[in-house]
């Protein structure tokens, strides 16, 4: 089960087995998410329809590209000293390995 499952359906009867501090969570991650997208998006769209189409930019891709960022995104620090957030391509597979068991990382 996936994060967008989850937040898609809250008010689910299966989600009544979840503990409560979880669904308080998961219900606070939902509205915030919720209004950074009505805070954002609407205001992109309108003011630069040629760079941010509605059709694009809509609710189902802001949440894969929220679950990709939380879910992947690295600390990195730079060579100036900050440290960085950052969205590293193939990263995600460098936990995993070609053979059935992997004793060196």
């Amino acid at each position: 089960m996936d994060l967008v499952w989850i937040l898609e359906n809250l008010s689910s009867p299966y989600l009544h087995l979840m503990n409560d501090d979880v669904y308080v969570v998961l219900s606070f991650l939902w509205q915030h998410l919720h209004a950074q997208y009505d805070e954002l998006v609407p205001a992109l769209c309108n003011g630069f329809p040629d760079i941010f189409p509605p059709e694009i930019y809509t609710w189902d891709n802001f949440l894969w590209a929220c679950e990709l960022w939380y879910s992947n995104s690295m600390k990195i620090m730079y060579s100036d000293g900050k440290l960085r957030t950052c969205l590293i391509p193939l990263a995600g597979f460098l936990n995993h390995s070609v053979r059935k068991f992997s004793f060196l990382y």
